[in-house]
């Protein structure tokens, strides 16, 4: 089972913060993602309730649906597809509260595990080990890109 969580302050609007979290198609800006997607539209936004995105960061691919969506504060996601590996992902969550002097705070979590017959619990604690570092990458890059 993999459990990855961040918390982190970003030197930035929470509503500025939150557009760069769903423009699925524009995650290739960011370091560790190498192309990124917006499969299907959402409901009532294009990147909204209902979207489906594919998000590539080397080799490793997800196809995730987006299943909650309150702007500024909350974007839920589920990964559907992964490759190479199979993952049973429970809960994609990512909270945002704005706080003093224009800054946001991010909490991030995905809880999963990966279903891969022998090697499953091998792909978890590199989940763990490698997931948090990837979020943090991504919103470092959303704090670089807002302030420059």
């Amino acid at each position: 089972m993999f459990e990855i969580k961040i918390e982190k302050k970003v030197q930035a609007d929470i509503s500025e913060v939150f557009e760069m979290l769903i423009q699925h198609e524009k995650y290739n800006q960011f370091r560790v993602i190498s192309h990124s997607s917006l499969i299907k539209k959402g409901e009532f936004e294009d990147n909204g309730l209902g979207a489906k995105r594919e998000i590539v960061s080397n080799s490793f691919k997800v196809v995730e649906d987006i299943v909650a969506f309150d702007r500024p504060n909350h974007l839920g996601y589920k990964i559907v597809q992964s490759k190479p590996f199979n993952i049973e992902h429970l809960l994609g969550d990512i909270r945002l509260e704005s706080i003093d002097n224009g800054q946001t705070l991010v909490k991030w979590l995905s809880k999963g595990r990966v279903t891969t017959p022998l090697l499953g619990w091998y792909f978890d604690k590199k989940m763990n080990q490698n997931g948090p570092k990837v979020l943090s990458s991504i919103l470092k890059d959303i704090e670089t890109k807002l302030n420059t």
